[in-house]
């Protein structure tokens, strides 16, 4: 079955690169432009994976979407990927992400390094629910 990938980004433009780079590979892509109101709609449409924008609508808005999915059971295991251009984020709180086990991926992105890190992250999360 094909992993379901829910990509949040307030670039209309990159979430149809996203599109265009995942769909040939396999994934099922979902797009929107701000987070989703109800955690329950996340858990209901069955995702596998989320890739996150740091900086939605030019704010640090990530901390607190990925905070309420963290803190929701049914959606707590689900990888998060953050997504940014911000070198600062890094270097800010990559060891706090690591450690919830959040994957950071620099923009621009190389499209074999975005593949990769959806395969590790997917199979890491495969391999905790055997």
């Amino acid at each position: 079955m094909a992993a379901r990938i829910l990509v949040i980004d307030d670039s209309e433009e990159l979430l149809e690169l996203y599109q265009l780079i995942l769909e040939p590979e396999g994934f099922v892509v979902h797009t929107s432009v701000s987070p989703f109101e109800n955690l329950a709609d996340i858990e209901r449409l069955m995702f596998d994976l989320i890739i996150l924008d740091y900086h939605l609508n030019g704010q640090d808005n990530a901390d607190s979407f990925l905070h309420q999915l963290k803190s929701y059971q049914p959606t707590a295991s689900l990888p998060v990927i953050i997504s940014t251009a911000d070198e600062r984020v890094m270097e800010k709180q990559e060891t706090a992400l690591t450690e919830q086990g959040v994957g950071i991926l620099l923009k621009p992105f190389d499209i074999d390094d975005l593949i990769q890190i959806l395969h590790q992250a997917l199979q890491k999360r495969k391999g905790e629910a055997e």
